[in-house]
């Protein structure tokens, strides 16, 4: 059998034309004795009559049946997972010459992991002072007294804003066109946030804004809009005082100074988990850069289905609101890159063997089950199994970084927590 692929997902194999012609000959044999016409008794039939007749009948049988017995013997010889049915493509068969067809099909792709230790890896490092600590206060710590503002637009003040959107120099009728949303948090898009914190109030400019092709507005899918922006208003948190009115009316009976390292505890706990992601970002796009994949289109095409579904349940939640990020930006690369991700963490557990701690599986197990008591137990097994990845998965990211050089990244509480909700 001699076989060769082409540069999709196709293979050709090639089949010698004496095998075809003795599964033929053999198939018209065992068809004689059980066909019946008429003038003969049955197996009594001659074969040349046989072969006159039927003959183009047991050739497409015979031709099939040996496509699917020498390509899974392909399959079995080179070690191949199929991941879908194969789609066979046969060519005109010509009596006397070797039989050529093709079949489409897709593999498990092989996962080899080059490279595992990477430079340059950035690290916060936050030194606290009293500005990060008032700011924390302000901003965690029961605060609803805001204050007007005309400009000076910092992480975590309220705009209020009021939008149009053209396509093509025409406007587009939107739901709504005033939106108020919170700086740092995730809230609009990029674009628009970075021209906002250097504007003021009654401020107006416009962006544009290149449109995904996956977009869940079909009539701007692929396309350029404008966004015509003016600033209503600029809201900040007003500083707060810690005095012993503030400490009772937050139910803390120690001191101010056990408040405030107790403050600056929680401070070092947020920015231990702000590190964790954002290096973990960083580990992923190497070990993704670094160890090239070739995927199966049909996981691509089901995980961008996926993320589509919730994209469009994300933009009609938010009532069709053009400046809210997606969940999933530039959905096919993210399709392709959280399908990599997996199968590379899954591969570094795999080598590594990495495990879960028993005791500590047990105690989030224990968790699931007092909060999904009322579920059925097909989805509580789902929850932990889901658990278990993500503490496997974390596991591995705690391995990859203890192998990383990392850089330090000096910046402030208020800009670290900025990384980390635009990570």
């Amino acid at each position: 059998m001699k076989i060769n692929k082409n540069s999709k997902n196709y293979i050709k194999i090639i089949i010698p034309y004496n095998d075809i012609e003795m599964a033929i000959e053999k198939e018209l044999l065992a068809f004689s004795k059980t066909v019946k016409i008429n003038g003969f008794r049955k197996g009594r039939i001659p074969l040349k009559l046989v072969k006159k007749k039927y003959k183009n009948i047991v050739e497409e049988k015979v031709l099939f049946k040996k496509m699917k017995e020498k390509f899974l013997h392909f399959i079995l010889e080179n070690k191949i997972v199929p991941i879908k049915e194969p789609k066979y493509y046969p060519s005109q068969y010509i009596t006397g010459k070797d039989f050529i067809y093709f079949v489409d099909t897709e593999k498990y792709p092989t996962i080899k992991i080059k490279k595992t230790k990477f430079d340059n890896i950035k690290k916060i490092i936050v030194n606290f002072d009293k500005n990060d600590t008032q700011f924390f206060i302000d901003n965690f710590i029961d605060n609803n007294n805001w204050i007007e503002k005309e400009k000076n637009i910092n992480i975590g003040d309220e705009i209020t804003i009021k939008y149009d959107v053209f396509l093509e120099n025409k406007k587009i009728n939107l739901d709504c066109s005033v939106y108020r949303f919170f700086v740092g948090k995730n809230e609009i898009l990029k674009k628009i946030e970075k021209k906002i914190f250097t504007s003021s109030k009654n401020e107006k400019f416009s962006v544009f804004i290149k449109i995904d092709e996956n977009y869940p507005e079909e009539k701007i899918q692929g396309k350029k809009i404008q966004i015509a922006i003016k600033i209503l208003s600029i809201k900040g948190k007003k500083k707060q005082k810690i005095d012993k009115i503030k400490l009772k009316s937050i139910n803390w009976n120690d001191s101010k100074e056990n408040f405030l390292k107790k403050i600056n505890q929680q401070m070092e706990l947020e920015i231990k988990n702000i590190n964790f992601i954002y290096l973990k970002k960083q580990i992923i796009n190497n070990l993704i850069l670094k160890n090239p994949i070739k995927l199966p289109s049909i996981w691509i095409e089901q995980e961008l289905k996926s993320l589509k579904i919730y994209n469009d349940y994300f933009f009609e939640k938010n009532k069709k609101n053009f400046l809210i990020p997606l969940p999933y930006n530039n959905i096919v690369l993210q399709s392709k890159n959280r399908i990599k991700s997996k199968l590379l963490l899954n591969k570094i557990i795999e080598n590594n063997k990495i495990k879960i701690n028993d005791k500590k599986l047990k105690i989030y197990n224990e968790k699931i089950m007092k909060k999904y008591k009322n579920f059925s137990k097909k989805d509580i097994a789902m929850k932990k199994k889901k658990i278990k990845n993500i503490l496997l998965e974390n596991k591995a990211i705690d391995f990859l970084i203890k192998q990383a050089k990392t850089i330090e990244k000096k910046c402030s509480f208020k800009k670290a927590i900025y990384c980390a909700l635009n990570i």
